[in-house]
Formats: structure tokens, C-alpha cells, sequence
């Protein structure tokens, strides 16, 4: 690539995920480096210096399907989600390949839903059974004869009647798919001025976790800046209920995988450094 069409790529980039990823390292390929290393700070600065959006044909769900049910929520703190990606700061942030912009897999979303009913269930069995076994016994192709009529999920009166079908109907098994579907979380807002911001890791005994050193007062704090989504930013989720039987509805299913995201999101969280907060949500209806 030619230096004047990066300095035009550079200067018109309306993609974030572009920009991030591949852009700013060809950037910095001979600038603000200290030992072969480039200074996080710098990097992220010279983002937000560049960044813009004006991609007009950005939707906030899937169009696959119609989704069922719509609810939207907001970041309860920062956000940090795909931090193990490799980028030119060390720690990544999951940006869509094609807007460029923050969201929550699917995929995710229903871990998350899974995490919340298994939880549930061995809380109400006061956990005599791991999570390990318990997810097990719901995967097979016969109801294991210890399982309970009902439950309620954690943080919630709602409860789930016939936990064996109704956890095979959500999620599926090895041999038949789940009836509900869960889209990618998209933002609301589609401002990147809105959405990042710069945050810091700040470890202070980096030789004792690079080397055999044991910890001590004498080491140097070492910064670590690193890329996140602010918050009060807005995500929308969509779910389908897409039934294997046309005979056999039961819209139920939706209400309840809602009440299980609801919990999740508001009260486990997703991505990375949960347990500082980061990835929690506060339902906006």
C-alpha cells in the first residue's frame, strides 16, 4: 500500500473496526514506539482523533426474522468485550466486521440465558448436583426421574414449570436445535463519539507475574490503556420463537428466555473484568 492512499484511507475511514484493526497499525508502523513498542495512549488518542460514522444504512437488528420480542438495555458501567482480540494496544474489542460498531453475539446472549436457568435449577436442588452433571441430565434423551416439576429463577419470582422439556425446547440438545432465537445486541445510538472510551488497567508487579520475582513495593506501576464502551449506551435485543412443532406453541418460551437475559445481564454481566463491574446492564423498557 502506497503512503499518500493510507494517508486518504486514514483521513475518509468511516469504519471503527477498519480504523482499529487495520489502519492504526500501519500508522504507527514508525511513530511513538519506546523499544519496538507502541505507547497504548498515543494509539487510542489518535483513534478518537479520526473517528466518525456516517454508514446511513445501519439497522439495530437482525433481519433474518422478525423478531418476536424487542427490549432494550444499557451498559450499568463499561463495557470490555473481545479483549482477547490482538490489536496494536494488546487487549481487542469485538466490533462487527461490517458497521464497525460494539455489539453482543448471540451466541452470548444465549450462554448467558443457559448460565441463568442451570443456576436456577441448582439452587433450587440446593446444589446437590454440579452444573457439569446437571446440564447432562437435561441434554439426555430420557428425563432423569430426581428432576423437580418446577423452579424459579434466581433474582425472580417467574417460574419454570417441566425443567427437563422446557430447557430441551430453549436450547436444544446435540440432536435437535433450540426454538428460540437469539440476535446479536446492536447499539441504538450508531455515534461512535458516544460510544468509546479510553480506560486503564494499572498492574503493579509486573516482573513477579513476567518472571520468577516475588512481589514487592519497589516495582513501577505499568499503565495499560486499553479500548471500552461507556456507559449508558444502549443495546437492543431481539429473540424469535421459532416452534419445531407448528402443533405444539408455546409462547411461554419467549417470556421466559426475556426474564433470563433480564437476570443475566443485570445481575452476572458479559465480556470481560465482570467481576469490576464491567459488562452489566440495567433493562430499559
Amino acid at each position: 500500500m502506497r503512503v499518500n492512499d493510507l494517508k486518504s484511507l486514514l483521513n475518509e475511514c468511516e469504519n471503527p473496526a477498519l480504523l482499529f484493526y487495520k489502519l492504526m497499525p500501519w500508522f504507527f508502523l514508525e511513530r511513538f514506539t519506546t523499544d519496538g513498542e507502541p505507547k497504548k495512549k498515543e494509539v487510542l488518542e489518535e483513534f478518537f482523533r479520526r473517528l466518525k460514522y456516517k454508514n446511513k444504512d445501519y439497522k439495530s437488528e437482525c433481519p433474518a426474522l422478525e423478531p418476536s420480542v424487542k427490549f432494550r438495555v444499557k451498559t450499568a458501567y463499561r463495557l470490555a468485550i473481545g479483549m482477547g482480540y490482538p490489536s496494536l494496544v494488546e487487549n481487542g474489542i469485538l466490533l462487527h466486521h461490517t458497521y464497525g460498531l460494539p455489539y453482543i453475539p448471540g451466541e452470548t446472549l444465549k450462554g448467558l440465558a443457559r448460565h441463568v436457568f442451570l443456576l436456577s435449577l441448582s439452587e433450587f436442588l440446593r446444589g446437590e448436583k454440579r452444573l457439569s452433571s446437571l446440564e447432562q441430565d437435561l441434554m439426555e434423551d430420557k428425563e432423569p426421574k430426581d428432576m423437580p416439576p418446577s423452579f424459579k429463577v434466581v433474582f425472580s419470582e417467574f417460574e419454570v414449570k417441566k425443567p427437563y422439556q422446557t430447557f430441551q425446547k430453549l436450547f436444544g440438545t446435540l440432536n435437535k436445535r433450540g426454538e428460540i432465537i437469539f440476535y446479536d445486541a446492536y447499539v441504538k445510538n450508531p455515534n461512535p463519539e458516544e460510544l468509546f472510551e479510553m480506560d486503564i488497567m494499572n498492574p503493579h508487579y509486573a516482573p513477579y507475574y513476567q518472571k520468577d520475582e516475588l512481589p514487592g513495593d519497589w516495582h513501577n506501576p505499568t499503565p495499560i490503556h486499553f479500548l471500552v464502551v461507556k456507559e449508558g449506551v444502549e443495546f437492543e435485543v431481539c429473540l424469535s420463537y421459532l416452534p419445531l412443532n407448528p402443533t405444539d406453541i408455546d409462547e411461554s418460551l419467549l417470556e421466559l428466555a426475556k426474564e433470563l437475559l433480564r437476570v443475566g445481564l443485570e445481575n452476572f454481566g458479559v465480556g470481560g473484568k465482570k467481576r469490576k463491574g464491567y459488562g452489566w446492564f440495567e433493562v430499559v423498557e
